[in-house]
């Protein structure tokens, strides 16, 4: 069963930073790596989040596409008609 957080009742990419930044993230500049932190991409099209991808240890990107698999992915990879592009990131700090 997935978790679905109660900001997120709203399709809109505040409601998405929202609840983030509920699980401890804060907004930050890029997708860059960044030792000691973790970090998400928020995929927009049209203004309208699509997607949203974790960044992994090596610097790519891990997600799932609906109800499909898990895929490992650069940054850029899903960017197109579907999920847009990347138009927020946020990163907390790794828990050691």
């Amino acid at each position: 069963m997935g978790y679905w957080p109660d900001p997120l009742a709203e399709n809109h990419l505040s409601s998405f930073q929202s609840a983030f930044e509920g699980l401890g993230f804060e907004v930050c500049e890029d997708g860059a790596l960044e030792a000691g932190f973790e970090k998400v991409a928020i995929y927009a099209l049209h203004g309208q989040p699509k997607h949203a991808a974790r960044q992994t240890a090596d610097g790519n990107w891990t997600s799932k596409l609906g109800n499909e698999w898990d895929i490992w992915h650069e940054q850029d990879a899903l960017n197109g008609p579907v999920y847009g592009e990347p138009v927020l990131f946020l990163k907390r700090t790794v828990n050691s």
